[in-house]
């Protein structure tokens, strides 16, 4: 489904930028995103609604964590599922809109998934991980930033990808108990 409205959406994309009047619907910069043209107000937008999604997320740690893996048990310690569902894909909502300008629709999606990848082959608990992940988009936001500043005509979104691929992949090489390396190590050990 994700690779036919992906194909459908460049078909889209492409018609689009074919007519006259193709620049002022503004698709390019949606769907690449635009970091370079962030001004200093939305650095304080994004600022205030990251502060904001750490905040709730902090303060509703144990039920998100629990509806994120046993929606009957949270039920069964009378939880508020359906607040608390609300709440989960509220955050989520409010980080996708706040990442698309900077990375664009495509790439939003890699920094979602990508950091929680990498965190997850280095630790167990739940609590590590979204921090590691915090640390590894973090990482990948300064240095592909960093990166296509120095390089001319590298754009922002891509190289903040590009980096944090980078990490994800170093992860599943290096990490301890879960890499390939220390897979191959195992299991070439008498």
């Amino acid at each position: 489904i994700l690779s036919a409205f992906f194909g459908l959406g460049m078909v889209l994309l492409t018609y689009l930028q074919s007519l006259n009047n193709a620049g002022q619907a503004g698709l390019s910069k949606f769907i690449f995103g635009q970091a370079a043209t962030i001004l200093a107000r939305d650095v304080y937008i994004t600022s205030a609604a990251a502060l904001i999604i750490i905040v709730l997320t902090a303060l509703f740690w144990k039920e998100l964590k629990l509806i994120s893996f046993d929606v009957e048990y949270a039920k069964t310690l009378q939880i508020p599922v359906i607040f608390t569902l609300i709440l989960y894909r509220s955050l989520l909502i409010m980080t996708i809109i706040i990442g698309i300008q900077s990375v664009g629709a495509i790439l939003i999606s890699s920094l979602l998934i990508a950091p929680a990848v990498g965190a997850r082959q280095w630790t167990n608990k739940l609590g590590t991980m979204c921090i590691l992940a915090g640390c590894f988009g973090m990482i990948s936001a300064i240095g592909g930033t960093i990166w296509s500043t120095t390089v001319q005509k590298l754009p922002t979104g891509p190289a903040i990808i590009i980096i944090l691929s980078v990490i994800v992949l170093l992860s599943l090489i290096f990490a301890p108990n879960r890499g390939i390396l220390w897979q191959f190590r195992k299991r070439g050990a008498p």
